[in-house]
């Protein structure tokens, strides 16, 4: 009855209803004012945002007013961006099957946004009331605040460092392919006239969305708004968190600690980029995530068409924007569904199975499958086979695996564990608490799914690491939230459970594994001091010079050759496209990308003739020629990356190729080269080098490779090898040398040289080797010292790797080892070993408890350090 009143009271208002109206029609008009005036308004930032709100936010808060129309301001805010996004989503498929200019969504938007407000005028409808539609408390309100004048620093004045191999210059050149070309899913993105090998379902309608909005602003530059996207994803996700806490424990307080629980965990919390990671797709999509799981729980309880209706549209706005979310969504409505049924009286066990379910289930089917089938037939063909093999697994036995824990932990911090003790913690006192046993079901299930051995290896074939984003769907910062919050009441004797072993646990348990990273988000903070300088070191925004010179010297839709790293800058930042991409970055359709990589490298490859470059250019139909020394030397690539040596060396030899290349652009090792298509006979055959060889080639290898040392890697072997002293300080750069020789002809991979320092330790009676590297990083923390460091190489920076090697060729390899200053002085024992790696590494159990793990080399030298 108190529902019905309560619904009656939300009916329809005309006062407001008439206000609402006339808002419409000012921002309408200004709306309209600003598209035709936007070349002339200086501020992109400033049209971008106004029209994110015309055209998202405003539609969609005037839907949530018709639907929810007593909804709190924070709920309604946060239903509003939903039912925008998923609005803008349907009017981005419809123009995609219709292959209509992107451009008119920003002028058939504001037309939709008048019919909502007609309907909201003259419509006849009660809404529905949230339960828990609290008003904000003053401590939680100013905490809100706090965290987003927190968060709107980060994201707006400190800003995204855009690294060379981060996702950041990928999504930025994605979303300026969609404002240059007017298409949802560009045709021509990577490559000229790529076709489907240019086709990323990686991508999908937020893309399309941020095109559509950034065509609006009548400007092609992405950078200019891209901070925007960081700062709207996060404030979303972090709007999602709290409202999930609000629904699932009718509590303000476990919600709030449950958003700072995100922001100091996730990702590396604040030692970490996750407030700017907000902006791609994946991370973005948990805002529609977090709002799936509050309904999703409502829904089944109250059977309420508007609850269902909101719970889909989350779904597709989530699947719209990373199509991975499909497998996600529906592993938590099966789980969430299974423990609902289990908890459900006899009664209302029927009615779910023949009514609830079919219609939950069926619904967000018939809703994502259109665009799933768009997005498969049209664009998915995962032919690359730098995505397709198996990676980031733990093995037991050949059949046998496991998602690897390192890299699913990376994910949540550790907040996951917590998570996992919580479900032994919290289960008996969760009884008589429906929400709390169902989400703990949903942790238990994840952790079966990530670690079942007999059922990882039937899917990680198909989904390989995409396994480890499972971690999303259970949102373990709230369990963790929950269980503080009782151990706190517990402790301080205002509720009797759980008992006191368990709450001694629950607090050995959190202060364990929640202080050192609480600690380490102040000692690593990743948007000032040091850690943000070693960034911007890696930023690709140190070729702005090139990206300027590219834009004025180079007409649009030209065909540029780089190395992979330079590659995604160049798309982001100029309307060109390139030869080649970075590895794991590359389109997973693109079945050309590792012959892609190669060809490039092979511009750069020692001894590579004039001929043979411009053979290359040429196939790729390329007429530009990107060479960049100035990669930092800690920026690494799967297949290869140039060095300043090797980048000014292929300078000088395209300089010295007759009158074959025009040079456009020269700055610190940085230069920008024209292939002018003619071609000098007598240059053809120019290289630098004086021999055939480069110059590390030493000599001719004719004995028995029985006799040489293994590298760890199958027909690759060290012949010698030495080191510039035998006695260093921390903090110093050592310099060893490797002789190469391979016994047979290798093929192309992702050659990656391990060269590892190890010293002895006080090693006490509980020590066995069969838990060695437990027991050592036991005593490192304990003694504030390391006793075991690792850097990793590229050979010859990938630019002479094993594939290029001639049997029998002994190669010499000189490797600057950087010694960290807080390692513990002693002699170390220096391993080396080549491995072909995947992106994600695979382990086997031992890696994990062994100190003779994965990495594990032959002992070649050793050196004291002081």
């Amino acid at each position: 009855m108190r529902i019905m009143e309560r619904e009656e009271s939300a009916s329809w208002n005309p006062r407001a209803s008439r206000r609402a109206l006339a808002v419409v029609a000012i921002i309408v008009v200004a709306h309209f004012l600003l598209l035709f005036l936007a070349e002339s308004i200086p501020s992109q930032k400033f049209l971008f945002l106004f029209f994110f709100l015309s055209l998202v936010i405003f539609p969609g808060f005037i839907l949530a007013k018709i639907l929810f129309p007593v909804a709190r301001f924070y709920l309604k805010l946060l239903i509003s961006f939903i039912l925008g996004t998923a609005l803008f989503f349907v009017l981005l498929i419809i123009f995609s099957v219709l292959d209509l200019d992107i451009f008119y969504l920003s002028i058939v938007g504001p037309l939709l946004t008048i019919a909502l407000s007609l309907y909201l005028y003259y419509g006849s409808f009660s809404g529905f009331e949230f339960p828990n539609n609290q008003p904000l408390s003053r401590p939680v309100m100013i905490l809100m605040v706090i965290i987003l004048i927190f968060i709107s620093i980060i994201t707006l004045v400190v800003g995204d460092p855009l690294l060379y191999t981060g996702d950041s210059p990928d999504n930025i050149a994605y979303i300026r392919a969609i404002t240059r070309s007017h298409e949802v899913f560009p045709s021509q993105f990577i490559y000229k006239d790529g076709g489907m090998l240019t086709r990323d379902i990686r991508r999908g309608l937020l893309h399309g969305m941020w095109g559509a909005i950034n065509t609006a602003t009548s400007r092609t530059d992405v950078l200019p708004i891209w901070p925007f996207l960081s700062w709207i994803g996060s404030i979303f996700v972090l709007l999602g968190i709290f409202c999930l806490g609000v629904q699932f424990f009718k509590s303000q307080g476990i919600g709030i600690f449950a958003v700072i629980l995100y922001l100091l965990f996730y990702q590396g919390g604040l030692a970490g980029h996750q407030l700017i990671l907000n902006a791609y797709s994946f991370f973005f999509a948990k805002s529609y995530l977090f709002a799936f799981f509050s309904l999703l729980i409502l829904y089944l309880r109250t059977d309420r068409k508007e609850i269902l209706l909101m719970t889909i549209i989350s779904s597709f706005a989530a699947v719209g924007t990373h199509v991975s979310y499909i497998m996600i969504l529906l592993f938590i409505a099966f789980v969430l569904s299974i423990m609902e049924w289990f908890q459900a009286g006899r009664e209302s066990r029927g009615r779910l199975l023949t009514r609830t379910f079919p219609l939950l289930f069926g619904s967000i089917a018939l809703v994502n499958l259109p665009y799933l089938l768009i997005r498969y037939f049209r664009d998915y063909n995962p032919a690359n086979e730098i995505h397709t093999h198996v990676q980031g697994m733990l093995f037991f036995t050949e059949n046998l695996a496991v998602v690897n824990p390192i890299l699913f932990f990376q994910q949540t911090g550790h907040l996951m564990i917590v998570a996992l003790f919580a479900v032994v913690i919290l289960w008996r006192s969760s009884r008589n608490n429906r929400n709390l046993r169902s989400i703990l079901g949903l942790v238990a299930a994840v952790y079966i799914l990530a670690f079942n051995p007999l059922w990882v290896p039937i899917i990680m074939d198909k989904i390989t690491y995409l396994i480890v984003r499972f971690s999303v769907a259970a949102p373990s910062m709230l369990v963790v939230a929950y269980l503080t919050n009782r151990l706190w009441l517990r402790s301080r004797g205002r509720i009797d459970y759980p008992s006191r072993p368990l709450t001694a646990l629950g607090w050995l348990i959190v202060l364990v594994l929640l202080v050192p990273g609480i600690i380490s988000n102040f000692s690593g903070f990743a948007y000032g001091g040091k850690p943000r300088d070693i960034r911007e070191s890696r930023s690709c925004l140190e070729l702005s010079g090139l990206y300027s010179a590219i834009n004025r010297n180079i007409p649009a839709g030209s065909v540029i050759a780089s190395d992979p790293i330079t590659s995604y800058g160049i798309l982001a930042f100029t309307d060109q496209y390139v030869v080649c991409t970075y590895d794991q970055h590359s389109t997973p359709n693109d079945s050309t990308a590792v012959d892609r990589i190669i060809a490039c490298r092979d511009i750069y490859l020692p001894g590579a003739t004039c001929g043979e470059k411009i053979r290359t250019l040429e196939e790729y139909e390329a007429d530009y020629v990107v060479i960049n020394g100035r990669i930092p030397t800690y920026v690494r690539s799967q297949y290869w990356r140039p060095d300043r040596k090797s980048a000014e060396a292929n300078a000088l030899e395209l300089s010295q190729c007759g009158e074959s290349f025009n040079l456009l652009f020269s700055s610190e090792s940085l230069y920008l080269f024209e292939y002018t298509g003619s071609r000098d006979t007598d240059a053809e055959n120019t290289t630098g080098t004086t021999g055939e060889q480069p110059h590390f080639v030493l000599e001719k290898f004719s004995g028995d490779y029985g006799q040489l040392t293994e590298s760890g890697t199958e027909g690759i072997f060290i012949r010698s090898w030495g080191q510039e002293s035998y006695r260093i300080a921390r903090g110093d750069t050592l310099r060893i040398y490797v002789d190469w020789v391979t016994s047979g002809i290798d093929e192309p991979g992702s050659y990656i040289i391990y060269v590892r320092f190890d010293t002895g330790f006080e090693k006490g009676p509980l020590y066995s080797d069969r838990y060695g590297k437990i027991y050592r990083k036991t005593i490192e923390k304990i003694k504030g010292e390391t006793y075991r460091f690792r850097n990793d190489f590229l050979p010859f920076e990938g630019i002479y790797p094993p594939d290029t090697w001639t049997p029998g060729s002994v190669s010499r390899q000189y490797i600057d080892v950087s010694i960290p200053g807080h390692i513990a002085r002693g002699v170390y024992t220096i391993s080396i070993k080549m491995d072909n790696a995947p992106h994600y590494s695979n382990l086997v159990m031992r890696d994990l408890l062994r100190d003779d793990d994965f990495y594990d080399g032959p002992d070649l030298m050793t050196v004291e350090i002081e």
